[in-house]
């Protein structure tokens, strides 16, 4: 087991408490999206912060068949790792809240306005959840039209792939009509 935060104090405490209850991880000081290559390969990653898109560096850490769990928007996706070059799969069904990763140029941008839309739409946690996902590729009217027509989609319905350094969001099917790049 292995964890690691940007803080120092936050290492440094983490070490202690853990130590405490008698377990000893490694507890590592750096930036988690470049992950920790000297303790790969991993069988799983399992991130508490939100991210605006998959680390590369995760992928080439772990072994093929590994599982990658991290909060993206505001759901929980979870990723079967095929290769260093290749991942994908869905989102949860349960909205997911973290804080966004921090370090580098890592910062989410602002949800576009909403304004002019129906209030049961900028209300609904679906349709935030779906700008969110959509930030930067779909403009609020786009994603409404979208939205609607699909149903409301759940957030089930919606997954990502990583493919090389291609990385998109799509609603039930990768190669389907309705994909979104994400920031790579």
């Amino acid at each position: 087991v292995t964890t690691v935060d940007l803080e120092p104090e936050i290492t440094e405490s983490a070490r202690g408490h853990l130590a405490a209850a008698g377990y000893r991880p490694a507890v590592v000081t750096g930036d988690g999206a470049r992950g920790v290559p000297a303790r790969a390969p991993y069988d799983r990653i399992v991130a508490t912060c939100t991210l605006p898109s998959i680390p590369r560096a995760w992928l080439a850490q772990c072994r093929p068949g590994a599982r990658i769990l991290t909060p993206l928007a505001t759901g929980l996706v979870t990723l079967a790792v095929q290769d260093a070059e290749h991942a994908e799969g869905r989102f949860l069904h349960t909205p997911a809240y973290f804080v966004p990763l921090r370090g580098g140029s890592r910062s989410e941008p602002e949800l576009p306005p909403v304004a002019g839309l129906p209030r049961r739409a900028r209300e609904h946690e679906l349709f935030r959840f779906l700008l969110a996902l959509t930030r930067g590729s779909l403009d609020p009217q786009e994603a409404y039209t979208l939205w609607e027509h699909e149903g409301q989609p759940q957030r089930e319905r919606y997954g990502i792939t990583v493919r090389g350094e291609h990385e998109w969001a799509w609603l039930d099917d990768p190669e389907g009509p309705y994909a979104w790049p994400l920031p790579g």
